[in-house]
């Protein structure tokens, strides 16, 4: 009887290793390191990441798109689970997993922020400036509408000062508008034409409404931009 190959002990510690790397380099944000779980942005939207160890293989690399029509339909992942799994044979080498994965990887990156502006013509930051400036966020008194920094609703746990509320606000509309470009032709079409400034305004005005209502809140909800988004992009 044949002898059944086993990737050695130390090929399997060493994918183990250079595949948390390789998730960290393309963006992914450890949600559990030690479980080895993660949380990524890709052009389908969230991608969940948890890595295992195997006895005979390098290891196996289960995924997940939330939005797994989504994910289906860029990237053939199953429905209605979103799972997108990626398993090596007994054997397969160490470097061949780590190839497939980084080739994974780049396959799924959303578009760059410069792209999206050479694109589209649409500067995700002067956007947010005019809406915040609209609403009367006032920089110098740190206030967000009739809200201050120091009101309840910004305390406890989570809380950021005004300034690091702005950035992540920012950050957040930027990455989000980004992500309605990569999976939504129609978005793509109009953001590309005279009226994609108002609908990138529209969608800006819609995302501080629900922010306002609760900011901490808001933030769990889309806690870590961008690895660990985790709502309907056209929902808030």
């Amino acid at each position: 009887m044949a002898r059944k190959h086993i990737t050695r002990k130390a090929d399997r510690l060493r994918f183990d290793r250079e595949i948390r790397k390789m998730i960290v380099e393309f963006g992914g944000v450890a949600t559990d390191e030690h479980r080895g779980e993660y949380r990524m942005n890709t052009k389908a939207g969230p991608l969940s990441i948890h890595v295992y160890e195997c006895s005979d293989s390098p290891g196996w690399v289960h995924t997940r798109f939330d939005h797994a029509l989504v994910g289906e339909a860029l990237f053939g992942a199953s429905v209605p689970s979103g799972k997108w799994n990626h398993h090596f044979a007994a054997g397969e080498t160490c470097d061949d997993a780590l190839d497939c994965m980084r080739a994974s990887f780049e396959r799924i990156q959303p578009t760059s922020l410069e792209t999206f502006v050479d694109e589209t013509s649409i500067v995700p930051q002067a956007v947010v400036e005019t809406v915040l400036e609209e609403r009367g966020i006032v920089n110098e008194y740190g206030c967000i509408g009739r809200l201050r920094m120091t009101d309840p609703i910004y305390c406890g746990e989570g809380r950021l000062d005004f300034k690091a509320a702005v950035a992540w606000f920012t950050t957040h509309c930027e990455q989000r508008l980004v992500q309605l470009w990569d999976i939504n032709p129609r978005i793509q079409w109009r953001f590309g034409s005279e009226s994609g400034r108002d609908i990138a305004y529209a969608f800006v005005h819609h995302w501080l409404d629900a922010y306002l209502d609760s900011p901490p809140k808001y933030r769990e909800k889309h806690p870590g931009w961008p690895a660990v988004y985790n709502c309907d992009p056209m929902v808030a």
